[in-house]
């Protein structure tokens, strides 16, 4: 889950997971004051914010203070001297400030720092499309971390993003396959299959999304079950011919079950969606 909207923070994430194909296709607007909410947002919404998230944004902070260049901590008080000059009330200003700490953050390669203000972004846009940039932040946080209670953290801010999108957009199955990745990325010690089944509760009430149905794929390839991944796939391929990512994956899927001849017809098809892909950024 081709993708529109891909903020510099959050590129990465997509291109080495691939899982938000669809989250950020939606176009990035306000509510302007407007109650659209599902009430269903409203519970989810409460109990995000009965969450440590200060605190522990606060501790990643300080530790990532201690390990920062004279050069780019003088960057960073500025921009956390921005921020809090703001004027009360002028969101343009505050958004720009905290985009600029997320992206600084993100540089230097402390990404659950990004996170936390890519989150603070969120909640003042409060559109699905800002929770899941939040939520791609924290997977990224997750992915690249090594100390366990920083990818808990970022498990449990990713969740809670990606939770609070599908509340927003109840119809969007791409939050969902959003937050169950998350615990595929990192399963539950009580439940170590609990990602897996979202996707294939998913599949049950949406046979043909492509998404989840590639998910999926990827997925049986990554536990070698290439016969039913190569189901799931061609199925994919068979309602959307040209997505790059499905079509690279079948051809791996092939490759696994030793079908030489389809797995380079497809690697074929892969290599050509990427190039008209890159020709056209």
């Amino acid at each position: 889950m081709s993708n529109q909207l891909e903020p510099r923070r959050t590129k990465l994430t997509i291109a080495q997971w691939s899982v938000l194909a669809g989250a950020f296709l939606l176009a990035a607007v306000l509510y302007f004051g407007f109650d659209t909410r599902p009430p269903s947002f409203d519970r989810v919404e409460a109990e995000r914010a009965g969450s440590l998230k200060s605190t522990d944004l606060n501790g990643l902070l300080r530790v990532a203070k201690a390990d920062v260049g004279t050069t780019d901590m003088g960057e960073i008080v500025a921009l956390e001297s921005r921020l809090h000059d703001v004027t009360e009330g002028d969101t343009v200003s505050q958004l720009a400030s905290l985009e600029a700490l997320s992206g600084k953050w993100y540089s230097l390669g402390k990404y659950g720092v990004a996170a936390g203000y890519a989150e603070q972004i969120a909640e003042l846009r409060q559109t699905a499309t800002a929770w899941n940039i939040a939520g791609a932040n924290y997977v990224y946080c997750l992915q690249n971390e090594q100390e366990d209670k920083v990818k808990s953290y970022c498990t449990d801010r990713a969740v809670s993003a990606f939770e609070t999108a599908a509340a927003m957009e109840p119809g969007n199955a791409d939050h969902r396959i959003n937050l169950a990745l998350v615990y595929v990325e990192n399963p539950p010690e009580d439940n170590p299959m609990r990602g897996i089944r979202m996707l294939l509760s998913l599949n049950e009430r949406e046979p043909d999304n492509v998404n989840v149905l590639g998910q999926l794929g990827r997925l049986a390839i990554q536990t070698k079950q290439f016969d039913r991944a190569v189901e799931r796939l061609e199925k994919a391929v068979s309602l959307q011919p040209q997505n790059l990512r499905v079509n690279c994956l079948l051809a791996e899927a092939y490759r696994g079950t030793g079908q030489t001849a389809q797995a380079e017809q497809f690697q074929s098809r892969c290599s050509a969606l990427r190039k008209d892909l890159q020709n056209l950024n």
